[in-house]
């Protein structure tokens, strides 16, 4: 089964200020078939949220306003089940601390590939998969 496939259903948000880096993402994950909305900045995700359930969050840390880490913490909250990925061209120690006490499920570094965010997606599946199998 293909990555599209098996998010068939889930809504992506993904955001990130670099306009090239949104459009280039954008363009890929819906060349694969992802139901995708693109934001610029972490409130105009957060309303879209309040609107709609998402099943993926992809956020780049530094963004006006809110960052990512806060935007990533407020989507746990209103969708505790959404995997939720971190991009980042600067980690540090209290970060990643940080990071892994707000329910962030991956961080991928920048520079970055696509097979890279592919890669961590079918990661969380399969572990969210494994967690499910694991309750029943």
């Amino acid at each position: 089964m293909d990555l599209s496939a098996e998010l068939r259903g889930k809504k992506m948000a993904l955001v990130e200020n670099d306009t090239l880096l949104k459009d280039s993402l954008s363009l890929f994950f819906r060349s694969k078939g992802f139901d995708l909305d693109a934001f610029e900045t972490a409130e105009e995700a957060l309303e879209a949220m309040e609107k709609e359930k998402f099943g993926i969050v992809i956020s780049d840390q530094w963004l006006p306003g809110m960052d990512g880490l806060a935007l990533l913490a407020r989507a746990e909250e209103i969708a505790p089940d959404s995997i939720r990925i971190l991009i980042t061209g600067e980690p540090h120690t209290l970060m990643v601390e940080k990071a892994n006490r707000t329910g962030v499920d991956d961080f991928i570094l920048k520079p970055f590939t696509t097979d890279e965010i592919e890669a961590s997606l079918w990661r969380l599946i399969r572990q969210r998969d494994t967690k499910a199998a694991d309750v029943v």
